[in-house]
Parts: structure tokens; C-alpha cells; sequence
């Protein structure tokens, strides 16, 4: 539901139908509220204006009012609101809630988000008359041409008496091409938009299949080190076992050497260390070592 048919306190600030059966003419005039504006953190520069209008007591009003975050339908395009007094009758009017010697003065980011939200606005007139049979050029009129009802945008300093919103600021151009791109896909930007997003498909396809092949050879990878770990607990039992016995192999040697030191050493002069040295290169060797009691 439109804002001023739910809360309109003050003076009427439309009118329905429009006074003498007149019917819409494609002409838009562009504004600017005049208002106090935020210029940072929430903006409710729109909200606040929309408040205004439905409580003042004298008149004035739009059909679509913005700010950077909010686009407010104050009342719908059939009906006649009261936003230009020589063009009233058969144009409709979007507004700004900034001031027309200050566009400068909004940050950046948040004036390109007014533009895109005046954009939107518009496209949505240009859609409702297009629908009604009406093509509605995306140019700027003069005031003689909005008052002979020619379609179009006009700004209201051109169209009304003692006004020179949205003033000299506005960036025009910035405003039509942002309404080409609300009207999606019209224009040769919103082509090459398309194109991106072909060109877009195609590489998310090249990388998902690339992807498909590198997650089926780290799979394959997976399968075949897991298959290797499964076998490492045998061959570790092995390797204990061998290892225990080789411990169990050369202490005995130990044993017997200590026990031939003791027989032996004593009558050929021959050492503990001397032993162990003829046996170990003799195991290195591969040799086999057999000792026989009483010899």
C-alpha cells in the first residue's frame, strides 16, 4: 500500500482519478525534497520527508521519494499528486530526499546508491507505461515539452515556477544509465553483462572439471596409501620378531665368547675384546661360529 493512502494527517496530498479524466502522458519530472539529508550511518532522510509531507498543511508531494536505502511509494502513478503545479495533471514525480546544491557534498558511495534508487523508480514508470502502450524515452525534456505532455524526464526547475531542482549537480547521465540497467537488459551494457556471464559459465565449467579429474587422482592416491598403511602393521611385527631374534642371537654370542675368554685367553694370551672382534667379523661375514665342548 502507498504511504500517503495510510497516513495522510495533513492537507491531501493526492488526488484520485485524476482531475478531469486525464490520463497519464509518459512525462516525469525529477526532483529533489529540499530536506535535512544523513550523510552517514542509516539514512533516513526519506522516511523522515515522507513524514513531512503527509502531515503539512499546505501542498506538495511526489510518487516515489528515495534516499541511499529506501524508495518510498507515496502514492501510485494513477493517482495525481501534487509535485508540479504546471504538469500535475499528467506527469508523475520522483524525488531525492537531498538538497540540489549539496549532491557533492554525499559521500560518494552513498550518492551512487540515490542514483541507482532514482534509477529503479523510474524503471518502474517506464515499465508502467510500456504496459499501458506508452514508450517512455530515457532523455531529458525541456519544460515547454513536459508541459505539451511529451515523455520523458524533466527536471523540475525546468517544468515548475521559481524551482531549480534537482539542480546543477545532478549528474543526468549517471541517472539514464543506471535506469538502462533497471530496465535489465536493453542496452549494450547490460549485453556485455550477459556476455561476462557466459564467459563466467564457461570457466566455472573448466574449473569444475579440472577439479573432477584432480579429486579422481587424489582418491586414487588415497585408496593406494591406505592399502600400504594397512600392510605396515605386519611388516612391523616382522621386523620385532627378526629384531628380538638377532637380541637373542648375540647375546648368546656374548655368552659364549665370555665363557671361550675364560678357557681360552688365559693359556693364549688372548682377550675378551679379541674375541668378540673374531666373532663379529665372522657374523658380519656371514659365517657360522659352532663350539664344541672339550675341544
Amino acid at each position: 500500500m502507498s504511504y500517503l493512502l495510510d497516513y495522510n494527517p495533513g492537507a491531501p496530498q493526492y488526488t484520485y482519478p485524476r482531475r478531469g479524466g486525464a490520463a497519464l502522458s509518459g512525462t516525469c519530472i525529477i526532483h529533489t525534497a529540499e530536506c535535512a539529508m544523513d550523510l552517514d550511518g542509516d539514512d533516513t532522510s526519506a522516511e523522515v520527508c515522507a513524514n513531512f509531507i503527509a502531515s503539512r498543511a499546505d501542498y506538495g508531494s511526489y510518487h516515489r521519494l528515495v534516499d541511499s536505502d529506501s524508495i518510498i511509494d507515496m502514492v501510485p502513478f494513477e493517482y495525481e499528486a501534487w509535485q508540479d503545479s504546471e504538469t500535475n495533471n499528467w506527469a508523475v514525480g520522483i524525488s531525492a530526499a537531498v538538497q540540489a546544491g549539496r549532491w557533492l557534498d554525499i559521500p560518494a558511495e552513498r550518492r551512487d546508491r540515490i542514483y541507482r534508487n532514482m534509477a529503479t523508480a523510474a524503471a518502474e514508470f517506464v515499465r508502467h507505461m510500456a504496459a499501458k502502450g506508452i514508450a517512455v524515452p530515457l532523455r531529458r525534456i525541456s519544460g515547454a515539452e513536459a508541459r505539451a505532455r511529451v515523455a520523458g524526464f524533466c527536471a523540475h526547475g525546468d517544468s515548475g515556477l521559481y524551482r531549480s531542482d534537482p539542480g546543477a549537480q545532478f549528474d543526468w547521465a549517471l541517472f539514464f544509465e543506471y535506469t538502462q540497467q533497471a530496465l535489465s537488459g536493453i542496452n549494450f551494457q547490460s549485453a556485455t553483462f550477459h556476455q561476462e556471464d557466459e564467459l563466467s559459465a564457461e570457466f566455472e565449467r573448466d574449473v569444475r572439471a579440472q577439479l573432477s579429474k584432480d579429486e579422481a587422482a587424489f582418491t586414487k592416491l588415497d585408496r593406494d596409501l591406505r592399502a600400504q598403511l594397512q600392510g605396515l602393521p605386519s611388516l612391523d611385527r616382522d621386523v620385532r620378531a627378526d629384531l628380538a631374534q638377532k637380541g637373542q642371537q648375540i647375546a648368546a654370542l656374548t655368552s659364549t665368547t665370555q665363557a671361550l675368554a675364560g678357557l681360552v685367553g688365559r693359556e693364549q694370551g688372548l682377550s675378551v675384546d679379541d674375541i668378540k672382534q673374531a666373532v663379529t667379523a665372522a657374523i658380519a661375514a656371514g659365517l657360522t661360529i659352532t663350539v664344541k665342548a672339550g675341544e
